[in-house]
């Protein structure tokens, strides 16, 4: 009976770290992110990432790589994936 309950648990935790699969922002219909952050689709996985404040495209380097044919943009003071 433990080793029953000690497999379901190891199942319920895998399937947390496991993540919601993603090929856009817009597949992550099960994420919720703290304020200041934002649902993103980063290698695969929907992840919240922190906003980052900007004046120029050159604040915007070093972010994770944006999906598909979008790419980080200064917009409203703020690092955005757009696809223009």
């Amino acid at each position: 009976m433990r080793t029953a309950l000690l497999i379901a648990v190891c199942c319920v935790i895998a399937a947390f770290v496991a993540g919601e699969k993603c090929t856009g922002s817009g597949d992550c219909a099960l994420e919720n992110c703290a304020d200041g952050s934002y649902i993103a689709c980063v290698q695969g996985l929907c992840t919240c990432v922190r906003e980052r404040r900007c004046r120029g495209l050159r604040d915007c380097y070093g972010l994770p790589a944006c999906q598909g044919d979008a790419s980080w943009h200064c917009f409203d003071n703020v690092c955005k994936c757009i696809d223009i």
